[in-house]
């Protein structure tokens, strides 16, 4: 289950990391188990790994994984970086700092 709400589940991301890069894939995950049969269980392992790079304060991107389990990956199955970044912004990841970058 989902821990949405635990502090320790947390990382500062960006709105582009997580509308254009999570999101597809959650939704992906979602769908899988929203569309199963009622006479039958579906499970996904699932994980999302936050990435620094040595002792940044803000990760670089994530790493998703998921594995549907009864059908072997067919129903799904990826493994995906998705870096933590935002168009038009620079992002100082060592200390957390950012700025609007004019193009």
């Amino acid at each position: 289950a989902g821990e949405n709400a635990n502090e320790k589940n947390l990382i500062t991301g960006t709105r582009y990391l997580n509308v254009q890069g999570m999101l597809p894939f959650e939704n992906e995950v979602a769908d899988y188990i929203k569309n199963q049969n009622k006479n039958e269980d579906k499970h996904v392992l699932y994980r999302v790994t936050p990435i620094f790079e040595n002792s940044n304060l803000v990760a670089s991107g994530v790493q998703m994984e998921a594995y549907s389990v009864e059908d072997n990956g067919q129903g799904v199955c990826f493994n995906v970086y998705v870096y933590n970044a935002q168009p038009g912004i620079e992002i100082n990841y060592a200390n957390g700092e950012s700025s609007y970058v004019e193009k």
